[in-house]
């Protein structure tokens, strides 16, 4: 059977066969061991020619029943123990299109049809790429290899690819139960003015860091800052004026006077006495003396009386301005407590959100003025089909990637359904509609995350290994029992 050898330890030019044929030189007949369309190794050969000499021969195809001949020249080319490697010199293209069709039928067990080479012996020697394409040169055995190879490592790397893609599809279909985007939501806080009125002022804008009793805004208070105005000039008048009233009252100097007069009336009065005792001195005398001391007596009284309802009046006016300082002073309070209403302020830490007005614009007492983000843990809301919630449950396992971050964070579903974010919700919403609304908590160490940023949310699925082997170890004790 014919057989095509490969030899990559030497170099060839073209694939050998050991095909049967025989060599004819100075009329002495050698076997080729091996030939292929640009040489032929003859065996045998008794000569030891030097490399590079030529020699005239005649090629002997065996067939079944004739032998075909074909002249050729052999340039010697190397020597290997009792084989002589020999190169065809020009060789037609005729004889080459012979020894081509000869291997082929040598290789399909054919070579009792001797039609098919008389034919290519009559046939006009054209040359033609076909008729030489079992002569491959290195250069182009190369290349071939390297399109071979080249093509091997695009499969194979398309398989590897197919392969992980496989395998990442089996495991995120094995690990997520639903993908979607959500909504980052916090603590939001509505603020808005106790009364109707004007804006005065707008003291923050959106995106500003506030703390606890920052002012965020004030209403128009020029009406009441007239009323508190006047309040304080009033107070200040009548604290001026109870600082004018004269202290706690004193003896005069008339009535100082009038003590002194009455003393001496007094011992002149008892002198008086003692002498008209006496009889040194006449009634008359003495009722004179009486009468002065009674007059000094009287006067003098009168006049403790007069500075006694004086006292008496300045002591009421006294009371009578500071009840009146109080009343403006709580008159005052109560206007800079009204003032203070007018003072929207902060009631945490936080970030404003939003601020829906403009100063100058008309409120009514409720309306909301500005949005208010509190510092809390942030918090993912998204909708889910209402046929796969079934199969999450509180503390799922959530991921959350947020593209402002570029960051992934994990999460646990917190609450399930609307009226878990909205208590207003009604019941009814929540077997009425398709989609359900999930809330996933962040851890508290989570960084602040953009308020309203859209995230990608990967809901994993809860697998609980206790309940799968309680439900499979009966069904395996059941059959066990039945093989027995």
């Amino acid at each position: 059977m014919a057989l095509l050898d490969r030899e990559l330890n030497f170099p060839r030019k073209a694939h050998r066969v050991d095909i049967p044929l025989l060599v004819q030189i100075d009329g002495q007949v050698y076997q080729a061991a091996d030939w292929s369309m640009t040489g032929v190794g003859i065996k045998g050969y008794p000569e030891q020619p030097e490399i590079g000499t030529r020699i005239k021969a005649r090629l002997i195809l065996p067939l079944a029943d004739v032998a075909l001949q074909m002249e050729v020249t052999l340039i010697v080319r190397n020597r290997r123990e009792t084989i002589t490697g020999c190169e065809f010199e020009n060789l037609s293209n005729r004889n080459r299109r012979v020894l081509r069709h000869f291997v082929e039928l040598a290789l399909e067990g054919r070579t009792d049809i001797i039609e098919d080479l008389v034919a290519d012996l009559s046939a006009p020697d054209i040359e033609s790429p076909l008729e030489t394409a079992l002569a491959l040169s290195e250069e182009e055995e190369i290349s071939l290899l390297a399109k071979f190879r080249s093509r091997a490592s695009f499969a194979l790397i398309l398989g590897v690819l197919f392969a992980s893609f496989l395998v990442f599809t089996l495991w995120y279909n094995h690990v997520f139960l639903y993908k979607t985007v959500g909504v980052v939501q916090k603590d939001m806080i509505e603020v808005s003015s106790g009364e109707s009125g004007l804006i005065g002022a707008i003291l923050h804008r959106a995106g500003d860091r506030i703390g606890p009793g920052d002012i965020l805004f004030e209403m128009s208070s020029s009406s009441l800052d007239e009323q508190i105005a006047a309040v304080r000039q009033n107070l200040a008048a009548v604290q001026q004026e109870l600082a004018t009233l004269p202290g706690p009252a004193e003896s005069s100097r008339l009535t100082t006077a009038l003590a002194d007069e009455l003393k001496r009336q007094e011992n002149l009065y008892r002198n008086a006495r003692e002498l008209y005792n006496q009889g040194i001195i006449s009634i008359k005398d003495f009722e004179f003396v009486q009468g002065n001391w009674s007059r000094a007596r009287i006067n003098y009284f009168r006049q403790v009386e007069i500075e006694q309802e004086r006292a008496r009046e300045q002591k009421i006016r006294q009371e009578a301005l500071r009840a009146e300082i109080h009343a403006r002073q709580q008159e005052l309070a109560l206007l800079r407590a009204r003032q203070e209403r007018q003072r929207i302020r902060s009631p945490g830490e936080g970030t404003v959100y939003s601020v829906g007005r403009q100063p100058g614009e008309f409120v009514s007492a409720g309306e909301v003025v500005m949005v208010v983000a509190r510092d809390t843990s942030p918090s993912v809301l998204f909708k889910m089909p209402s046929s796969q919630v079934a199969r999450i449950g509180i503390g799922t396992p959530v991921h959350v990637y947020s593209y402002a971050t570029d960051q992934t964070y994990r999460g646990r579903v917190a609450s399930i359904g609307y009226k878990a974010v909205n208590p207003g919700a009604p019941e009814s919403q929540e077997v009425s509609l398709d989609m359900t609304v999930i809330r996933v908590s962040l851890p508290p160490s989570t960084p602040s995350l953009v308020l309203n940023s859209r995230v990608k949310v990967w809901v994993r699925k809860q697998v609980h290994l206790g309940r799968t082997l309680a439900r499979f170890l009966p069904a395996m004790t059941r059959s066990g029992k039945d093989g027995n």
